[in-house]
């Protein structure tokens, strides 16, 4: 139903029909019938001419029928204003409970819709009864119904003029004006500002506040100022050293000229969206792997600088371009666990060795100071025996100093040296006897 209205040739309907019953209305008081088709397409005009969102052209649809209702039970129209408001209200309940614009309008408890329901019940069952009533009552419609009826002269009567009969004249032109009026008024909120055409032309941007348009040729966009937090849906990239990872980002953006977010783009924020995910795809796949893991932050600024620069002729500032995740395949979190451990290994072996020669430089200055004073290895023996008597063990080694043994090991030398010299004499005694014949 909104999109039917919302075609031009409708719209234009809809305008035409409006201004022909109120026009019938205003000039013939008491045919009733083009004013409320009338009244009830210059409502709907309203509402495709994008003057008024929805839920308000519902709900004012819904009040054009309780009037109808009411009118009906003290100016008898043979059913008219009856049918004129059942078809005010169809319409209006249609298109206050299922509307979706992008202008949102009041929204209900469903407690108050089911107590409207039971009242618009039991106004149905009163039609009936006033139906009945009308149909008792004399025909009141045209000219015959005014003849002996009391008016008030509009315009001088010299011969023809104009008269107002029961109000009917006066009451509709001060309807015309307040629906003219109503639909002048606009209202933006602190963190909007709303882009004006009128006839299509730019005229600016207004508000916050209250202000006026002009009716029926003026149409209003909001454009909302505030922070914009949009996640770029996950992208498969292919680094510089050809490994594919998933990355999600999120785009930090505000609008900082509402007139160029919508006179130079068609949607600023699918545009947004789209140019984020082109520039994820080509910064990271310039990078390698290791740099995207380990430099985001120059990664994040680069990105918000591309996006910027497309984005500025839009009207839309980028404060900031975040990578939220990045994503790599099993394979390769297996490799690199294994790099991870091998690297953790090779870290431990240096480290090992670096205290070796630590403790080898340690344990030569030590040598060097034991060398020089005997008695400081003696203390040393005597320190490692009190160390194993405190471990409780039963066997006790006891290093013998070679200092203690080297007097035995010097006389068994001495010992030794004499015995062979003994022998050698022995021989050469030997050797110098005569040498006898045998016989």
């Amino acid at each position: 139903m909104s999109a039917l209205i919302h075609d031009p040739n409708v719209t234009f309907l809809l305008f035409v029909v409006a201004l022909i019953g109120l026009y019938v209305e205003i000039s013939h008081p008491g045919v009733i019938f083009p004013g409320v088709t009338g009244g009830i397409a210059l409502l709907l005009f309203f509402l495709a001419a994008g003057s008024l969102s929805p839920n308000w052209v519902g709900l004012a649809l819904m009040a054009f029928a309780f009037v109808l209702l009411v009118l009906d039970v003290r100016l008898p129209s043979h059913g008219v204003l009856t049918v004129g408001a059942v078809t005010s209200l169809i319409f209006g309940a249609l298109l206050f409970f299922q509307s979706g614009g992008p202008q949102p309008g009041p929204q209900f408890n469903p407690l108050v819709v089911y107590i409207a329901g039971v009242v618009v019940g039991l106004i149905g069952l009163s039609l009936v009864t006033v139906m009945a009533r009308v149909q008792r009552r004399p025909v009141t419609t045209g000219t015959e119904g005014m003849i002996g009826a009391i008016v008030v002269t509009s315009t001088a009567l010299l011969p023809e003029g104009r008269v107002s009969y029961q109000g009917e004249d006066w009451m509709a032109i001060v309807l015309v004006l307040l629906l003219l009026l109503f639909s002048a008024i606009r209202v933006v909120q602190q963190y909007e500002r709303g882009v004006i055409f009128v006839l299509g032309r730019l005229i600016g941007a207004k508000g916050p506040g209250i202000f006026l348009v002009p009716p029926f040729i003026s149409r209003m966009t909001k454009v909302d100022l505030r922070i914009v937090t949009l996640t770029v849906p996950p992208q498969e990239v292919i680094t510089r050293d050809n490994v594919t990872v998933k990355v999600t980002a999120v785009i930090y953006f505000y609008v900082v000229d509402p007139a160029a977010a919508i006179t130079n783009v068609v949607n600023f924020l699918q545009a947004t969206t789209q140019i984020g995910q082109t520039a994820l795809r080509n910064v990271l796949g310039q990078s390698e792997l290791d740099e995207l893991l380990s430099q985001r932050n120059k990664i994040n600024r680069e990105l918000q600088t591309i996006i910027d620069e497309h984005t500025e002729r839009w009207g839309v500032k980028v404060t900031a371009v975040e990578i939220k995740d990045i994503e790599l395949p099993a394979t390769m979190q297996r490799a690199m666990a294994k790099q991870a451990e091998a690297e953790r290994e090779k870290r431990a072996k240096i480290i090992h060795a670096q205290g070796e020669l630590q403790a080898s430089n340690q344990l030569a200055q030590a040598a060097s100071v034991i060398g020089v004073q005997p008695a400081a290895l003696q203390l040393r023996y005597l320190q490692t025996l009190t160390e194993i008597a405190v471990e409780k063990n039963s066997t006790i080694v006891f290093p013998l100093p070679i200092d203690l043994i080297e007097p035995m090991i010097d006389l068994l030398h001495r010992n030794h040296a004499t015995s062979a010299n003994e022998q050698h004499d022995h021989d050469g005694d030997v050797s110098a006897l005569p040498l006898y014949p045998q016989q």
